[in-house]
């Protein structure tokens, strides 16, 4: 009895237009964003707050992607260097990047996410 040949029907093939320059700058800013919070969560904030309810609460209670924008240089290079690793790695909760942008941006120095 001869075996049956299954036919290779093959993938359907979804061709998808590259981005434009709108959905590329959309892209960028969402994994900025979500890099900024996952310095935010690196870095200890609350230390150099001006509120005194962060420094009580020993968290940040603000907007933290600003706070990470004003209290970046008063941090030293160590800690800048400790937050930089623990973000490639997923910030403390070891999150996944959401997207391919966001996995290639996260290696990138810290210098292009903290400032405005």
């Amino acid at each position: 009895m001869p075996t049956p040949r299954f036919r290779d029907r093959g993938r359907r093939r979804v061709l998808k237009e590259p981005p434009n320059e709108f959905e590329e700058a959309r892209q960028r800013h969402g994994a900025f964003v979500a890099i900024r919070k996952l310095y935010g969560e690196s870095l200890p904030l609350w230390r150099v707050c001006a509120r005194g309810f962060c420094r009580r609460n020993k968290c940040c209670r603000g907007d933290p992607q600003a706070c990470v924008i004003r209290g970046w240089e008063r941090f030293s290079p160590a800690e800048q260097n400790r937050a930089w690793r623990a973000v490639q790695h997923g910030g403390p909760r070891h999150l996944p990047p959401a997207t391919a942008r966001e996995k290639l941006l996260r290696h990138y120095p810290a210098s292009n996410f903290t400032h405005d």
